[in-house]
């Protein structure tokens, strides 16, 4: 049975874990929920744009992760629907360092 994915729902529950994991000695695990938060957010958006799915899942964004999702997002990316995710997704910043051993040792001091 096929379903349709409630990505906004996703991000809120793996951000909602990960902020019950951070205080513990999981942390790894927290940092790795943070990271699937955001791109569950990410993806969340680009639905509501009206991005749709690719054929070719390999350059799909739908179906990458950080930072690839950036990269492919940034060259899919057209219109006024998309000066959301222009502005705050794909700038420079977003989430440019992050990664799961990264977020450990700088979360830790």
């Amino acid at each position: 049975m096929a379903y349709a994915p409630d990505m906004r729902a996703a991000a809120r529950r793996h951000l909602e874990a990960a902020d019950i994991l951070d205080p513990t000695n999981r942390r790894d695990v927290a940092g790795y929920l943070y990271g699937i938060a955001a791109e569950c957010g990410v993806k969340a958006l680009m639905m509501q744009i009206g991005l749709r799915p690719l054929a070719n899942r390999e350059n799909d964004p739908y179906y990458a992760h950080f930072p690839m999702l950036k990269t492919l997002l940034r060259n899919r990316l057209e219109g006024r629907n998309a000066t959301i995710l222009r502005r705050h997704i794909l700038n420079d910043r977003f989430f440019s360092d992050w990664d799961i051993l990264t977020w450990q040792i700088n979360r830790a001091y």
